[in-house]
């Protein structure tokens, strides 16, 4: 038990470095590939029912068939995201890649900070669990040579005793 505390001791800042700093450098990779998205408006082309019709909260959000410009000004029409009640003709802001196509908002620093610190709570989390199962499976086997050896020992000593009292 005190060498597997030892190693968990020693594998907290390990493992939060390592995974915090992999993930980090990942999600960077996915910033600089978003960098080529861009916010534009988008024309609804039929309205969203409004928030009484389905009686949902005021700032819930559905899908509506939008139509947008693309790469070289082509027309492009899709489902976007709008607030319930948006009315046809209205203009919503999407995000769109380099193929005009409808993503989501860009990966912000607050967001890759929150899924590094995530991540990082999860690698210790797994690292915990893995040396409690490792702790478990090592008192199962000294378990099991433990009674093995009183098995043996009381084939030696049984017949023993019990004739005694014959």
């Amino acid at each position: 038990m005190a060498a597997l505390l030892a190693l968990f001791v020693a594998g907290v800042p390990l493992s939060w470095l390592s995974v915090g700093r992999w993930v980090h450098q990942a999600g960077l990779r996915e910033q600089r590939t978003q960098r080529a998205w861009r916010e534009i408006p988008a024309v609804v082309l039929h309205g969203a029912p409004s928030p009484q019709t389905f009686r949902v909260p005021l700032n819930t959000t559905v899908q509506v068939l939008a139509a947008w410009a693309g790469p070289g000004g082509q027309r492009q029409v899709g489902e976007v995201a709008a607030a319930a009640g948006t009315a046809t003709g209205a203009r919503v802001q999407v995000w769109v890649d380099r193929s005009g196509q409808v993503t989501g908002p860009p990966l912000s620093p607050s967001e890759l900070a929150r899924r590094v610190l995530g991540v990082e709570v999860l690698a210790i989390a797994a690292l915990a669990a893995l040396l409690v199962s490792l702790a478990a499976l090592a008192r199962s086997q000294l378990n099991r040579r433990r009674l093995a050896g009183w098995e043996s020992q009381w084939a030696l000593i049984g017949p023993r005793w019990t004739r005694h009292h014959r």
